[in-house]
């Protein structure tokens, strides 16, 4: 066979073999994307750290940790996923991985204890003993009992009632602020002692990976604590000046 036209046939076949490679193994090439689990790793079976786009992913949140009277929400990337209890207590999570890294985060709510909505974030802070009299303001973060988000603001000063407005708001805000509790480690502050200040008091009322709930103050905090207060505030408020007023 003519040399020319032999290379000319290997070049085809080479070809053709790279084609039905890529055709029927595709995946293989599909980058793969980070799976974060927003500090609650330790209550999945084996869970996996990154999977390639358009695969399915399944997480298993292990039946250890699933109390018979506590509704589990599970939420992938802002939206509420699909989970299922298996025969063995398990629950069972299930989604497509986007072709992005994914935050998967877990919300526990304690159905016989608490009814309704489920307090998220509540930031609190008050003056007393000033010339123009005591004063206080709220904001919480609740996830509603049709999933979504809502931030309620309340107003209070002295000799006047206490006002309440609620507004809809992006599911950054959860992502958001539980991000700046976890940066400024505020779940420990109550493990030691800190420092005070006098004339004002600012709280931070806050859902745990597990379920149940960590409440720190001004009373006993970090040299940073100012500035951790001060930064869930300010992202909180970023989302209340776009949301929604939520109307009754």
């Amino acid at each position: 066979m003519n040399p020319d036209k032999k290379r000319i046939i290997c070049r085809a076949l080479l070809l053709a073999l790279t084609a039905s490679t890529l055709l029927f193994f595709p995946a293989c090439n599909a980058a793969k994307h980070k799976i974060d689990y927003c500090g609650q790793q330790e209550f999945y079976d084996r869970p996996p750290e990154s999977c390639s786009a358009g695969k399915k992913v399944e997480l298993c949140y292990k039946g250890e940790f699933v109390a018979t009277d506590t509704d589990y929400t599970f939420f992938v990337d802002g939206e509420k996923a699909s989970a299922k209890a298996d025969d063995d207590g398990n629950i069972i999570l299930r989604f497509v991985m986007p072709d992005h890294d994914v935050r998967v985060r877990c919300f526990a709510n304690v159905t016989m204890r608490e009814a309704g909505d489920l307090m998220l974030v509540d930031y609190y802070d008050a003056v007393t003993g000033t010339d123009g009299g005591d004063r206080s303001y709220e904001l919480v973060l609740n996830l509603t009992t049709d999933d979504s988000i809502r931030l309620d603001v309340y107003n209070a000063s002295y000799g006047t009632e206490e006002t309440c407005v609620s507004y809809y708001v992006d599911y950054g805000a959860v992502d958001e602020s539980l991000d700046v509790i976890e940066k400024y480690k505020m779940n420990e502050w109550n493990q030691k002692d800190g420092i005070a200040i006098d004339g004002t008091v600012t709280v931070c009322r806050f859902i745990l990976p597990g379920g149940g709930f960590e409440r720190v103050s001004s009373d006993n905090m970090p040299e940073d604590g100012t500035e951790a207060f001060s930064t869930v505030r300010q992202v909180l408020e970023k989302y209340l000046s776009a949301g929604e007023p939520a109307t009754e």
